[in-house]
């Protein structure tokens, strides 16, 4: 699971490659367009599972091993790499990981009744830097609302859940 997080920075697919395009063509580093696509990801992940959780076909106790298992190889994998494009940032591992965190206080506030989910696009957008760029916030709608659905098929798929 950390490794479809990391994807982007690790082995982006081309659809990783033309999202970064696209952002960097507003304006974005790609460096830190890149940490945050992994940090929506991660939260997409999360929140798959917690999905999962709520239809029924995961127990509160498994999901909570799997979200802490999900964010320990995140952040194994960050330690243990040290061509990783963050650094470019200034970020090193932990600190790399804060960022994935608190990102992810942000997404969950549509949660907990303090917003919609529609406004995860636009945080998307915000953390980018451009928080008015229609663009970021396509690339952030297709990262939760598609690749977020998949996580969730993914983990059914290889009998997680």
């Amino acid at each position: 699971m950390a490794q479809m997080a990391l994807m982007p920075l690790e082995s982006p697919s081309d659809e990783d490659l033309q999202f970064r395009g696209q952002a960097v063509s507003t304006g974005v580093d790609q460096c830190r367009f890149t940490l945050e696509v992994i940090a929506l990801q991660a939260f997409a992940m999360t929140a798959a599972m917690n999905r999962e959780r709520v239809e029924g076909r995961l127990s509160l106790e498994k999901v909570q091993i799997l979200v802490r298992e999900f964010l320990l190889a995140i952040h194994k994998r960050l330690v243990e790499t040290s061509t990783y494009d963050l650094r470019q940032l200034g970020l090193d591992p932990d600190e790399a990981f804060e960022v994935f965190s608190n990102r992810a206080d942000r997404y969950s506030k549509p949660g907990w009744g303090q917003g919609t989910i529609e406004d995860i696009p636009r945080f998307f957008a915000e953390f980018c830097g451009v928080p008015d760029s229609a663009t970021l916030q396509q690339i952030g709608s297709y990262l939760v609302f598609v690749r977020g659905d998949l996580s969730g098929g993914w983990l059914r798929s290889i009998k997680i859940v």
